[in-house]
Formats: C-alpha cells, structure tokens, sequence
C-alpha cells in the first residue's frame, strides 16, 4: 500500500495537527520518525512531538546524513533512537508516518523510499 505525500511545511503542520486531533478521538499513539534534524525538523516537528503532544504522538527515530546534528535532535528529545540509515530507521523505527525535514533537494529520494515502504509521508 502506498503512503501519501504532502506539499509543504505549512500543509505538513496542518496534516500533523489534523492526524493529532484524530489520534486523540482513537486514543491510539502514532509512531513518527524523523529524517533530517535541523532547526526545521527540531522545532517543527520533534519538540512539539515530545512535549504537547507526547500523550497522543511518539518520536521513535530520527535519522540525518549529519550524525552530530542526529544526535543532539536525540538528546533534546530525551533519547530518541538514532539510526545510521535512512533505510535502518525504516526497517527498525516502528514508525507509522515518516517526517521529511532533510535539506529541500533531498526530499524527493526520501519520500519516495518511504512511500514505496509503505508509510505515509509528512
């Protein structure tokens, strides 16, 4: 099954708030990783994720090409698993959606890789 793809960030904090907001009708836990952790990533998507949202939402991955920037996201987050690979963090996140937050020019690999996975793609 593929996933959908959104087209910005805006549409994208829209989708996320709108998946929260059904999360929180079916008191079910989405399970959200990460690919790219720059400020975009960080304060769009993993602190809100880990802070006001951590009773409907979880951040179990993050992956960047930059594993100092990954891990820092990490720390800040309070040890969200780092992976070596995008296509680790695929196989062994647990994620339900992937997040692309990377550099502009790298998105379209991403989201390709994920959605021929099988994930929805913000």
């Amino acid at each position: 099954m593929a996933g959908t793809v959104l087209a910005s960030a805006a549409e994208a904090a829209g989708k996320l708030a709108i998946i929260i907001g059904t999360v929180r009708r079916n008191r079910q836990v989405k399970r959200y990783a990460l690919v790219g952790a720059g400020n975009r990533a960080f304060h769009m998507f993993a602190q809100p994720i880990v802070t006001e949202l951590r009773d409907h939402a979880a951040l179990v991955g993050v992956y960047d090409t930059n594993r100092v920037r990954a891990e820092q996201l990490s720390k800040d987050c309070g040890g969200v698993p780092v992976y070596a690979t995008f296509d680790e963090m695929l196989a062994k996140s647990g994620a339900d959606r992937i997040i692309v937050a990377s550099v502009d020019y790298t998105h379209h690999a991403y989201i390709i890789r994920a959605l021929e996975a099988g994930f929805d793609v913000i």
